[in-house]
């Protein structure tokens, strides 16, 4: 897929710990986007970022593996991170490429270690994150529990753009807070869901959700916050500018929610990437060393030299070695 500027990139390292959904989840997006034509499964061994027959026979993710999906227009590079502690020298490489990460958490196990490791290296490196809430159909899937957990131990600032209609077995959908729209997936089909009114018995949760979200928004801009005071709420404009604003910033960390192995959530997660997670430009510099081993920015400017991260190598019985790179400028 060719794209005019950098601008329409978005290089997201896609994460979490061992068996939250991570590769399940990556499958639903490619499918989705178009960028595949079959829904591809980790337990039918043929997930496209699956593709190491030690991966199939075990049912985990080894190795760091990147593939991109296309979607209004724009690029979106999805490094999917293996979970298992042992290979997290692998996510810290995928995360370092990335602009921003997707943090996969299982609504039914909650914060696990994996997740605490890959939330403190974000901070470290100061990287947005994005939550995304998995396995909403699974049985005891709690999503406000979850929530309240990831508020505690990570920030005030995680807080919800959407929530699910439907609990456990019975989840069929979601309430896009920012658009007012609820919309309702058919398991395992195209993930785009079709929109509807939000149902009468969430209508009072989703408002309440709302109106935390922009409250939150608005505390991370004097400007927002002045409006705020003088309207009472915000725009939809203001309330979307402000978000990506807040979240390139780590003030607000947006969270979704969706099941990846019936592709339930797959089309507004992917609007939330686009909309949300910044773009090579909105980072600027990009930290390096030199020659000498001095901290030193690249700038993100086409006109500068280039210079790229290698961020994994591996052995290929076929073409021998194959590094991967980000391209910095």
């Amino acid at each position: 897929m060719q794209v005019d500027s950098p601008d329409m990139i978005r290089n997201v390292a896609l994460t979490g710990h061992s068996q939250c959904g991570k590769t399940t989840l990556a499958s639903g997006l490619l499918y989705t986007s178009g960028a595949v034509n079959r829904f591809t499964k980790v337990d039918d061994q043929n997930a496209v970022t699956d593709f190491d027959p030690e991966e199939h026979q075990r049912g985990i993710s080894i190795n760091l593996a990147p593939c991109f999906v296309p979607w209004r227009d724009h690029k979106i590079n999805l490094l999917d991170c293996p979970g298992y502690g042992i290979f997290f020298s692998d996510t810290r490489a995928g995360m370092r490429a990335g602009d921003a990460t997707l943090l996969c958490v299982s609504a039914v196990a909650g914060i696990e270690v994996n997740t605490e490791k890959i939330w403190d290296f974000a901070e470290k490196i100061e990287q947005p994150v994005l939550f995304y809430l998995s396995k909403m159909d699974r049985e005891r899937a709690d999503f406000d529990r979850t929530v309240e957990q990831l508020r505690e131990r990570f920030s005030r600032g995680v807080t919800p753009i959407q929530i699910p209609v439907g609990r456990e077995s019975e989840f069929a959908g979601i309430v896009d807070l920012i658009e007012g729209k609820a919309y309702r997936f058919e398991p395992e089909g195209d993930g785009k869901g079709t929109a509807e009114e939000i149902p009468e018995e969430l209508a009072d949760s989703a408002e309440e959700w709302r109106d935390q979200l922009i409250e939150l928004v608005a505390e991370t801009d004097d400007e927002l916050l002045e409006a705020f005071f003088e309207e009472g709420t915000l725009s939809d404009d203001q309330l979307r500018q402000g978000l990506r604003r807040a979240v390139a910033a780590r003030q607000v960390f947006p969270l979704t929610v969706g099941s990846g192995l019936r592709n339930q959530g797959s089309g507004p997660l992917l609007d939330d990437l686009v909309d949300l997670a910044p773009s090579p430009v909105d980072r600027g510099s990009f930290p390096a060393l030199d020659r000498e081993g001095s901290a030193i920015e690249i700038g993100s400017e086409a006109s500068e030299p280039a210079a790229a991260l290698v961020f994994k190598t591996l052995n290929d019985p076929f073409s021998g070695k194959i590094s991967m790179f980000r391209v910095a400028r």
